[in-house]
Order: structure tokens, then sequence, then C-alpha cells
């Protein structure tokens, strides 16, 4: 459970506070972590302010007394752990922003305290305007600069997060029918089978889309097109992902069938650079006790080496 009390700066950047408390608001409500209904107006639950889940006071080890200060306190926020992760990001990714701004124009001060410097020293005053007129257009280009980097940077982690549950599936088995329902319904047994291999809860998929156009005629050179997966939670996904080994077991239709992360654009190159780097130790590796492998989740790739079984 995370209580994050925050500035008045911090919650300009903040996500919207939508109510971390709500008593009798609503006719019923369920608990996102013991899936139990509610229907008493009196029971007593918290709202993350990120994700509009419901937790109960219970499943959250909550004191009457806690719960009461939540109430009674506008200043306090609460976020689930999932999204106190996120939330704490953003909050990371503004300030350093405030920051850029502040040192920028921190800059640009000193640098027109020392032109004033340089005018008392000089009497060509076109000397002076032509000094002025260059720091100006440096240091505005130089801010342009920083803004753009931290808007990319935003966008960056923006769409990472929006791709933090998914997987896609390569080499899965397009469904025999052309009918969209009927594709669908082998895409869910396929995929809730895959997650009983994985040992994960099949109830934990959100979503199941096929991407690309549908090979009507069935070439074999256009092959099955790839299948992305939404978990409901980073949990599920990382249970499902820890046990991609199990498909080595898996009976034949799985043979083949790879699963990687829904990596960004940037994600995708910077990956494929450390797949490159990795082959390129693995050729210089000699002992052939241990081979090196890309590992980890899409915002924190790294080369690890593994040592091999004999």
């Amino acid at each position: 459970m995370a209580f994050v009390k925050t500035s008045f700066a911090q919650n300009i950047v903040m996500a919207e506070r939508k109510g971390s408390i709500i008593k009798g608001d609503n006719d019923n409500w369920t608990c996102k972590m013991c899936e139990k209904e509610y229907m008493d107006k009196k029971s007593e639950f918290m709202k993350c302010e990120y994700c509009d889940k419901n937790f109960c006071s219970k499943c959250l080890n909550l004191t009457n007394a806690e719960y009461k200060l939540f109430n009674k306190r506008s200043d306090l926020h609460w976020y689930c752990p999932p999204c106190e992760e996120k939330t704490m990001k953003n909050i990371k990714i503004e300030k350093e922003i405030e920051d850029r701004c502040k040192e920028f124009f921190s800059k640009y001060e000193n640098r027109l305290e020392a032109l004033e410097s340089e005018v008392r020293k000089k009497v060509d005053m076109s000397t002076v305007k032509d000094m002025i007129d260059e720091s100006i257009v440096g240091k505005l280009k130089e801010g342009n600069e920083n803004i753009a980097q931290s808007s990319e940077d935003i966008k960056e982690f923006r769409e990472s997060e929006a791709r933090r549950n998914n997987i896609i599936v390569f080499k899965a088995k397009e469904p025999e029918s052309l009918l969209a329902e009927d594709g669908k319904r082998e895409d869910l047994e396929f995929v809730s089978e895959m997650c009983e291999i994985m040992k994960t809860n099949p109830k934990s998929v959100k979503s199941i889309t096929r991407l690309g156009k549908i090979n009507k005629e069935k070439t074999v050179t256009a092959g099955p097109r790839p299948m992305k997966i939404v978990f409901d939670d980073a949990k599920s996904k990382t249970i499902f992902m820890s046990n991609l080994r199990n498909l080595s077991t898996a009976e034949a239709k799985y043979k083949g069938v790879s699963v990687v992360h829904d990596m960004t654009m940037k994600e995708r190159q910077l990956n494929k650079e450390q797949i490159r780097m990795a082959k390129e130790k693995n050729d210089g590796n000699e002992s052939g006790d241990f081979i090196y492998l890309v590992r980890g989740p899409p915002w924190d790739r790294k080369i690890v080496s593994v040592k091999v079984k004999k």
C-alpha cells in the first residue's frame, strides 16, 4: 500500500485527484485484490487515483484511524503498488523538465551578466549588438533543443507504459475459419492453452489481437500473422515470460512459436544493437562454458552471461 504526501508543485504534475476514499457513492463495487463484491454502502475501500480500481480496507490492512485520516486529508494521495511506480516515474520526468528549464534560464542570466560586463569595457556598439544577438539565438536554440528532447522522453515513456503488459507471439497458427468470431474463438483457445503451459491464469488475458491483414489466400510465403496479447497486469505477464522455457517440451503445435515483449521503436532498435553486441561476445568466447544473452524488460534490457549445461 502506497501513501504519498505531495507538495503543491507535485500536485500540478500528478494525475487529477479522483477521490481516494468514497463512502456510499456506488451501489456496489468489487475489490481488485480479493475480487469480493461489496453492496453495503457503509463498506470502506480505497480507489487508486491512477487506475480507478477499488481495494477494500481489509486487503490493504488499513486501520480505521488511517482510513479516517485519508478521508479527512485532501493533501494525501493513494496509489496501488503497480500504479505508484508509474506515478513516481511521471513525477521524476516532470521534475527533470523543470530542472532543465531552471538550468537554461540560469545559464542565460549568467551570460547576460557577462555581456553587460563586456559592454562596460567596449565602446563599439555594433560589436556589442552582435554579441547579444549571437547569445540570444544560441541560447534560444539550446532551450528549444532541451524542450524537444524532454517532449520526446515523455512520449517514449508513455508509449512504453502503454505496452508494459503486452507480449507479441510469432508463428502461432492462423485460425482455420475466415469468420471473425470463429477466428477469435480459436485464438482464445490457443492462448488459454499457452497460459496453462506458462502457469499463468488465462483469465488474466485482457485482449488478443492479430496484427496485419488476414491471409485469405492462405499463401505459405505470407505466414501466420503475429498475435498481440494484453494482460490485465504486469505480474501476470512476468509469470508468463518467466516460464517460456516450458514451450520446449510442449506439444508439436507450439514448436517454432516465439514470444517477445511488445517494444517501442526505440526499444526495438536498442534491443537489436544489444543482440549484435552479445553475438560479438559469443563469437569471441572460446571457453564454451557460458553464452551471452539479452534479458530483461524492454525498458531495462541487459546483456547477461548464462552458464551452459553440459
